[in-house]
């Protein structure tokens, strides 16, 4: 396991070039357990998700009000949601917000994704907003909990998207995979309840990957993969970004709303498509 000054893991390789040749694709996700993706996503889209963290900040004070970065101001973080086995307490906020969803809504974002895919995304409600504040202590671990999301979300062939809603250096940290560990098996512990972590040494060092990240790249990686965030040693930035969960339509996707009706015959489930 990595110790807690290690930040310069090696970088992730770039799938940019991939896109539109389904065969190199495919062997990249086979091999690796992921694409990365660099400035893809359109600007417009995200800087209306960028603005609903930008407004989380500020109603903890920890940015300044006419701040344009995610900039911390030095204010207390004594009200700050509490530290996590995985990170932080939700902001609540901003999960009644549904932000995500105007974002992988937006028709760019679609057409982006559904030709990387080769099929139209089906996006699954589980996404989780993360807002991580400087100065983390680097005395601990710099990989905070490994873990595969496949594990925790058995029944569905899923895959993650990771979007770092800002620039994110290796110094602020972000996302870190172990590449081609996908094809091993999953690593947690099943005596191990309720966190279920993995074993000591499980993944070698050498697997680990990181970037560092900029506004509008994303990394889509195997339900299998191994993972984790990385703490954020900035003096200076919060470190924002979003995890969401989709399967493209072709791949048995599943379908997500309110049961309406049950009978003999089947199930009634209005989507959330439905109501628009």
């Amino acid at each position: 396991m990595s110790n807690g000054t290690t930040i310069d893991f090696p970088d992730m390789q770039v799938a940019n070039d991939l896109i539109g040749d389904r065969e190199a694709l495919n062997a990249a996700w086979e091999r690796d357990g992921y694409w990365y993706f660099k400035k893809l996503l359109d600007p417009d889209a995200l800087g209306r998700f960028q603005e609903a963290y930008m407004e989380e900040l500020r109603s903890f004070g920890v940015i300044d009000p006419d701040a344009t970065e995610p900039v911390y101001n030095g204010a207390s973080l004594e009200n700050w949601p509490k530290p996590t086995p995985f990170g932080y307490e939700p902001h609540n906020k901003l999960i009644e917000s549904r932000a995500w969803v105007e974002l992988t809504r937006d028709p760019k974002i679609e057409s982006l994704f559904t030709k990387i895919l080769g099929a139209r995304p089906v996006w699954v409600p589980i996404a989780e907003y993360r807002l991580w504040p400087p100065n983390e202590d680097p005395s601990l671990d710099r990989i905070i909990a490994p873990h595969q999301d496949g594990f925790y979300n058995l029944g569905y062939n899923g895959r993650t998207c990771w979007i770092p809603v800002w620039d994110a250096s290796k110094e602020t940290g972000g996302l870190a995979v172990a590449e081609g560990m996908h094809k091993s098996g999953y690593f947690h512990d099943p005596d191990n309840a309720p966190l279920f972590p993995f074993p000591p040494n499980s993944i070698p060092d050498s697997a680990w990957r990181t970037a560092n990240y900029e506004a509008g790249d994303f990394v889509l990686f195997d339900r299998h993969t191994p993972h984790s965030g990385l703490r954020n040693h900035s003096d200076r930035y919060f470190r924002l970004s979003l995890d969401v969960r989709l399967v493209p339509e072709n791949e048995n996707a599943p379908m997500a709303g309110l049961i309406t009706e049950v009978d003999t015959l089947g199930i009634a489930i209005k989507t959330e498509d439905a109501k628009i």
